[in-house]
Parts: C-alpha cells; sequence; structure tokens
C-alpha cells in the first residue's frame, strides 16, 4: 500500500498489518484489541511523521515505510545535518506521538461515566465500555509507547540521542561500544528485576507494586481528576518495562548483541586508500558499450552450470555428502573445507580453504553465501594474508563469502588485495555492504563513496539489502541523491 500525508511518501508493508493482529491478539482480542491495534498503527504513523516532517524541516527528502511492529522514516539532506538537527528528528518522533495522545485522551476522558470514584472503576473493570477501551487503547499506543522510544537505550530514538554525544566524545567505535555495552547492562538489570517478580501475591514488593501500579493506571480515568489520570500514566511507565521485560531484552537486548558482536576488534580496518591500483588497460569497447555494469550475478565459476553440478553442490551443503559431478566439474573447495570439518579433520579443512581463490581445474559453482550460514565456519578458517589473487571470478566469490559471513579485517583486507588487483568497482560494493553488516559505517561509507567514483549505480544503492544498515545515515542520503541525479 502507498499513499502520501502531507506531502511524504508512505509505504506500508504486508507484514505491518500482521503485526497489527498480533497487537490485537496480545491486547486480549474483541472490542479492546481492535481499538488497541488501530491507534498502534494510527500513532505509528504519527510517530513517523514527526521525524519525517522535522527532516523536511531541515531541508531534507523524506520517506516512510511501515512494516512489522515498526517503522522508520529514511531523508536525503542536501548538506550534512548537524548533531543537533539529527537529535531533533529523532526526539520528533515519540514527542509528536505522546503530544497527540492527550487530546484523544481528552475526549476519551470525558466520554466516561460521570460518577467518578473507586467503586466506579471496580465496576467498570468487568464492563464493556466504549470509550474506556478507546483510553486504553490511546494510553498503550500514544503514551506507553512514546515514552518507551525516548528511553536511551539501542536502538530507540532515545538512544540515537545519547549515540551521538558518546560518538561525539568518544569516537565512533568507543562511543558506540560504550552505548551498547550500556544498553546491555540496563536490558539484563530489567529482565533480573522483571523475571524475578514470578506469580504477585501479597505482601508486595516494591517491584510488584510498580507491575500492578502500571496494570491498574488505565482505571485511574474512572475515578480521579484529568491531570491526575494522566499523571497516573507517566507514573507507572517503569511498571510497564518491568511486567513485560521480553519486550526489551528482544528489541534492545539482541540488537545491541548484534551489533556489538559485528565490531571489529582493531580500531582500524584496512581501506581502499590502501591499494597499490593495478593500472587499467585501455577501453577499446564502443562507446555503446561502455554503460555501467550491472550488479553482478549470484556467485558462480562459470556463467553456465550444468544441472547435475548445481544439484551434487546443493546436495553436500544439505546433507554433509558428496555425490559424483559431472565431467570438468567437482565440489567447491569450500563444501570440501566444511565436510572435512564435519568429519573433524580440522588441518585439511584449513588447507582446503586456502585453495578458495586459486584458478585451475575442475569447474565448480557456490550456492548464493547468504544462503548457506555453514560458510562461517569456514571463513573463521582463512587467514586473508594467506590468501593469492589468481582466478578473478573465484576471488569474488571469496570475497562475498568473507561479505556475508567474515570479520570487519578478514572483509577489508582481503577486498584491498582484490580491488589492487582487478580495478573492478564491484570489489567496492561488496566490502561496503560487508562492513555495513558489520556496524562499520563510517568505514563501510569510505568504500561505498570510492565505488560510487568508479561506478555511480543509484538503482545499486537503494535496492542491496546489504546496504539497508546505511539508510537512516545522512552520508548515506545524501549519496543516494547524488547518484540518482548523476544516473
Amino acid at each position: 500500500m502507498r499513499f502520501t500525508v502531507f506531502g511524504i511518501p508512505v509505504h506500508v508493508d504486508l507484514f505491518f498489518f500482521v503485526g497489527l493482529l498480533m497487537v490485537w491478539s496480545w491486547a486480549g482480542g474483541e472490542r479492546s484489541g481492535v481499538f488497541a491495534a488501530v491507534f498502534v498503527g494510527v500513532f505509528t504513523l504519527i510517530h513517523e511523521l514527526g521525524h519525517a516532517l522535522t527532516a523536511r524541516r531541515f531541508g531534507a527528502q523524506s520517506a516512510i515505510t511501515l512494516n512489522l511492529l515498526v517503522g522508520w522514516a529514511s531523508y536525503a539532506a542536501p548538506q550534512p545535518l548537524t548533531r543537533r538537527q539529527r537529535n531533533l528528528i529523532s526526539l520528533a518522533g515519540p514527542l509528536s506521538q505522546i503530544v497527540l495522545a492527550v487530546p484523544v485522551l481528552v475526549v476519551t476522558y470525558y466520554a466516561l461515566p460521570e460518577q467518578r470514584s473507586a467503586e466506579a472503576a471496580a465496576v467498570a473493570r468487568g464492563a464493556a465500555n466504549l470509550p474506556f477501551d478507546m483510553w486504553q487503547g490511546a494510553v498503550w499506543a500514544g503514551i506507553v509507547i512514546g515514552l518507551l522510544n525516548l528511553m536511551p537505550l539501542w536502538p530507540l530514538d532515545g538512544g540515537h540521542v545519547l549515540d551521538s554525544f558518546l560518538t561525539t566524545a568518544l569516537g565512533e567505535r568507543r562511543g558506540r561500544r560504550a552505548m551498547l555495552i550500556g544498553t546491555l547492562v540496563v536490558v539484563g538489570v530489567v529482565a533480573v528485576l522483571g523475571f524475578s517478580t514470578g506469580t504477585i501475591e501479597a505482601p508486595y514488593s516494591g517491584i510488584e507494586r510498580e507491575v500492578l501500579g502500571a496494570a491498574y493506571a488505565p482505571y485511574a480515568a474512572l475515578a480521579k481528576s484529568l491531570p491526575a489520570a494522566l499523571w497516573e500514566q507517566i507514573r507507572y511507565f517503569p511498571g510497564h518495562i518491568l511486567d513485560f521485560p521480553l519486550l526489551l531484552v528482544l528489541f534492545c537486548g539482541l540488537n545491541s548483541a548484534l551489533a556489538l558482536q559485528r565490531m571489529p576488534k582493531h580500531d582500524r580496518v584496512a581501506t581502499w586508500i590502501d591499494v597499490e591500483q593495478a593500472p587499467k588497460r585501455p577501453d577499446k569497447r564502443r562507446p555503446a558499450d561502455t554503460a555501467p555494469a550491472a550488479p553482478a550475478p549470484a556467485p558462480t565459476s562459470t556463467s553456465v552450470v550444468p544441472a547435475e553440478a548445481h544439484h551434487a553442490e546443493r546436495y553436500g551443503w544439505l546433507d554433509s555428502q558428496s555425490l559424483p559431478f559431472p565431467s570438468g566439474w567437482g565440489p567447491s573447495p569450500w563444501l570440501r573445507s566444511y565436510l572435512a570439518l564435519q568429519g573433524g579433520d580440522t588441518e585439511t579443512a584449513r588447507a582446503v580453504a586456502r585453495t578458495v581463490s586459486a584458478g585451475g581445474r575442475p569447474r565448480w559453482e557456490l550456492p548464493d553465501p547468504a544462503e548457506r550460514p555453514e560458510l562461517a565456519q569456514v571463513a573463521a578458517l582463512l587467514d586473508v594474508a594467506d590468501l593469492r589473487v589468481e582466478d578473478p571470478e573465484r576471488s569474488m566469490v571469496t570475497l562475498r563469502v568473507l561479505a556475508a559471513h567474515g570479520s570487519p579485517e578478514q572483509i577489508a583486507t582481503f577486498g584491498v588485495a582484490l580491488y589492487g588487483a582487478t580495478s573492478d568497482a564491484e570489489v567496492l560494493f561488496v566490502v561496503a555492504a560487508g562492513l555495513a553488516r558489520c556496524g562499520l559505517g563510517d568505514d563501510a561509507m569510505d568504500w561505498l563513496r570510492r565505488a560510487v567514483m568508479d561506478r555511480p549505480d543509484h538503482r545499486r544503492l537503494a535496492t542491496d539489502r546489504g546496504f539497508w544498515p546505511l539508510h537512516p545515515r545522512d552520508d548515506f542520503q545524501h549519496l543516494l541523491e547524488s547518484t540518482k541525479v548523476e544516473s
């Protein structure tokens, strides 16, 4: 589904509606679940509009995408935004969500029953009440989720603000590492406190009182004044987090752990500047043949692969066994190394892995590296300093495997060697995607800028999944816009 709101293009993925169905189920189904799902959908759009409209206020072009339980606003600025502008864009989303939830809560509050007392609240807890269902849905979708996004944890909006200060003060890697470790510590403490509550029984501990207070906070509208009822939703926000710590564990803890794992062990990885570039041969092609090359297809060692070779290679990965190959073809060294590992022969596996970029017979093909997580075990054996760029095509396969499963040092070091030997812009694109996967945004952008100098490719930047981690960056959006102009 595509439409525009205030001139901002919005793309709604099918999975967004799947997420709303999950919200409906979590909220107990029936009418209260419907209001919860509707308000979550509406306030998610409001949240992203807050980001997008603020970015447009600073001169950036914006677009919104809504997906499974999340949304994001991408923007491309004509010039790099300041830290203050980026932080205002980050804060505009949750603040818009909270501010616009207040009028909805005011309207629903005055539609609630006239009598406001503890007895009325107790009766209403078991009664079907349309305004109260609306009130409760708006509280969750507007106030609770808005406050959640303001928490200074990665990758929430409040976390992006804190991260901008840490990376400025400590440098990108040290600041980001401090941000990720701090997030994991906070999430760990919340998880221990939250999961320790168990069955809540009197006498209540302080944590249990917070959880109970959060559960009954929406009912304050039935017994208290409007300001007191609104304050009750904010006051017991910590109880919501303690009542459902799995939310932070999955969204913040898992994201932070993965990002921390992908960070480099050293302060610097090699860049294309380290290349002793091979002299380029004169291009004798006709002018009509000199258009920029299309993105490379899935890596194979030849353009025509017999069906028997294709089947035998894939069977080897699926069942850890080797089938007969047709004449002239054989299992890839990646598969042979993996099978040796499976048999416990690490030395043979390491020796075979050293031949992955070598030329000669037999011919072989390799499935898409992104679809074969087993390749990570072979990639871990590689000492890229020992790899020789003998066959450019097989070396490119090696680089793609490292980009999907290798360390930042492996990706960049072999990328330097391969680009120096071939001067192929595809090497630069692949290394950039690999470093982006590892969470090294600045290094990835260095390689990507050089790739665009060699081969401007707007479609590649916009659609390649490997560059998705870079999309929220202002410099990536600026680079994307510049390639659109050049294209």
